[in-house]
């Protein structure tokens, strides 16, 4: 188990994007792993899962 951990931290630090444990496409520039975590973080369907009392339309 500790191998498949240093594995996928080596993978992040190589930009390689991981989802549910699918390698997703092609390593990304540093701009590119930016751009998507801002997109994750800002993620409606995400966003609603980590409050209960989450509104949007407020």
């Amino acid at each position: 188990q500790a191998k498949t951990h240093v594995l996928d931290i080596e993978q992040r630090l190589q930009g390689v994007i991981k989802t549910r444990n699918r390698i997703k496409g092609l390593p990304l520039s540093i701009e590119g792993h930016v751009h998507y975590l801002i997109q994750e973080a800002s993620d409606d369907n995400l966003l609603c899962q980590m409050y209960m009392g989450w509104a949007p339309y407020m």
